[in-house]
């Protein structure tokens, strides 16, 4: 399996689960808007149902909606806790002063978290993942064979990369802060 399968993997497995916990938010929600302002959406010749179906578009289209945005924030926030793991790692490994001169420098320091929060973040999921939206060729790929022993797979796998990723972000800040 090459990084780009694995990471559209983790990526759906989000974006599953975003949409699941999307859609059970959805129906209370929606059905409370509904009944507050029924006599409104009356007038608009909208029912229960069609104020659920355009609410489950706006939450969970896998183009433009909620889940696919949060799924977005997550996975650039993956990249972005790994590349600072990486650097605190390089930080422990070479000399303390390399770092404090440019630490000491306000512009470097700029570049430096401009860099890592945000270019390479998403320079990553753009290659591997928006570019020509290729997630999207994935995600039919990845629902074709979507049964629940698959997909519990890929949900363990994800919550057990996520949870590795910040506790060795912890641990390498934890440890650079040390030396």
């Amino acid at each position: 399996m090459n990084i780009e399968i694995f990471w559209n993997h983790i990526y759906y497995s989000i974006y599953i689960f975003e949409s699941k916990s999307q859609k059970a938010i959805n129906n209370v929600v929606i059905n409370f808007a509904y009944i507050l302002f029924k006599h409104q959406f009356t007038k608009l010749g909208k029912t229960n149902k069609t104020v659920m179906k355009e609410g489950d578009v706006v939450l969970n289209d896998s183009k433009y909606g909620l889940s696919i945005n949060i799924a977005n924030a997550i996975m650039l926030w993956l990249v972005a806790s790994g590349d600072i793991t990486i650097f605190n790692v390089v930080k422990i490994l070479v000399h303390q002063d390399f770092f404090s001169k440019i630490w000491s420098n306000i512009f470097y320091k700029i570049v430096f978290i401009v860099m890592i929060m945000a270019v390479i973040p998403l320079w990553v999921n753009y290659h591997f993942l928006w570019k020509k939206d290729k997630y999207l060729k994935y995600f039919k790929q990845f629902n074709r064979k979507d049964d629940s022993k698959e997909l519990i797979k890929w949900q363990v796998i994800k919550f057990v990369f996520i949870i590795f990723s910040i506790l060795f972000l912890i641990m390498s800040i934890l440890i650079s802060d040390k030396n």
